[in-house]
């Protein structure tokens, strides 16, 4: 056979691939990581990259002291040159180090993220930056059903009140809602299904899964749910393969697939409607809706789950979290108030 149809062949040293199949490995390894987490990356990495320009020193392969100075320089100034910017959180932080890591990694660098001078950077920098984490608002269960009965038979409202119950009902992430399709799947990551029994959620990639999952709504269980889906679906012709949620213009013209940034875009303005409906001046009502994010129907979820005393386990199981540790975080505060001990009456003050 020819050298150049050759696939793999063995030498003294390693694996020679022809470009074709170097270019199919690299498509692969980057599918273990979501789109979100690349684009993450490559953001920390410009700005590692534009900090090294300025000082004059090669970027890749880093030495552990110089990513330490980063590190410090990133969470006291932004490492902005001006040194105006301001600090950046401690989760920030950590992602410029993962990214930099990952990008030794990709160019077959070692690169030991435990080394003694990065340990001591973060832990110093976690002890002199560390602020409290700001979880998403809830979005509970009693402002979605208020929201759902006051929809009127439009585009933009019907797409919103399928978006904020699914987004519940299936504790999805905005990542994952935008991506799904109907019925079956076309081109985005997913898709949802009106089954006899089920609102039925097939995700094919998430967010530290790379495996499928389904999750299962009960249909007799969420009539308000499968109202909204099938309202929106039927009004936008949505057919099937295509995508489920979509970017509405003005006048009401249903466009392409909606992007998992217009999930937070969509959820702000129509909690924001809701509050001044309920009375709330306007800035008040768009400070609240602030506090929502794409991970609000979780934390909802969780929340309302906790108040309800759904076993954590459950929950856990339909939000996809694999540690329990992780699922905890979000229903600490509910829980902390159901079983707070200065709730018996022989304690409370």
């Amino acid at each position: 056979m020819q050298e150049d149809k050759d696939i793999v062949r063995q030498t003294t040293g390693p694996f020679a691939l022809e470009r074709q199949l170097v270019d199919a490995v690299d498509r692969v390894i980057a599918a273990a990581e979501s789109p979100n987490t690349r684009r993450a990356y490559a953001a920390q990495l410009k700005k590692f990259e534009a900090w090294c320009e300025r000082l004059g020193v090669a970027v890749l392969p880093a030495p552990p002291a110089m990513v330490a100075t980063y590190l410090v320089d990133l969470a006291e100034t932004g490492a902005h040159p001006t040194g105006s910017q301001k600090r950046r959180k401690v989760a920030t932080v950590a992602l410029a180090l993962s990214a930099i890591a990952d990008a030794h990694r990709r160019r077959g660098d070692e690169f030991n993220t435990r080394a003694p001078e990065l340990r001591t950077a973060l832990k110093g920098i976690r002890r002199a930056y560390a602020q409290p984490v700001a979880q998403a608002a809830a979005l509970m269960p009693k402002m979605i059903r208020a929201i759902l009965y006051e929809l009127e038979d439009t585009p933009i409202d019907r797409r919103d009140g399928a978006l904020i119950a699914l987004l519940f009902a299936g504790a999805l992430r905005r990542s994952e809602i935008s991506r799904l399709d109907y019925a079956e799947v076309g081109t985005g990551d997913g898709y949802l299904a009106l089954t006899s029994e089920a609102v039925e959620i097939v995700l094919l990639r998430s967010k530290a899964r790379t495996e499928p999952v389904t999750v299962k709504i009960p249909r007799a269980d969420n009539p308000l749910l499968v109202a909204a889906l099938e309202h929106w679906i039927a009004i936008a012709g949505i057919g099937t393969g295509e995508a489920l949620f979509r970017s509405i213009k003005k006048g009401g013209h249903i466009r392409g697939r909606l992007a998992d940034g217009g999930v937070c875009l969509a959820l702000k303005a129509r909690i924001a409607s809701y509050l001044r409906g309920c009375g709330w001046p306007r800035e008040a009502a768009e400070a609240e809706a602030k506090k929502y994010s794409g991970h609000s129907g979780r934390v909802g979820m969780y929340t309302a789950a906790s108040e309800a005393g759904v076993p954590i386990e459950a929950v856990a199981a339909l939000a996809r979290h694999k540690s329990l540790n992780v699922a905890q975080k979000y229903a600490r505060h509910a829980d902390q108030l159901r079983r707070a001990p200065s709730r018996n009456p022989t304690i409370a003050i």
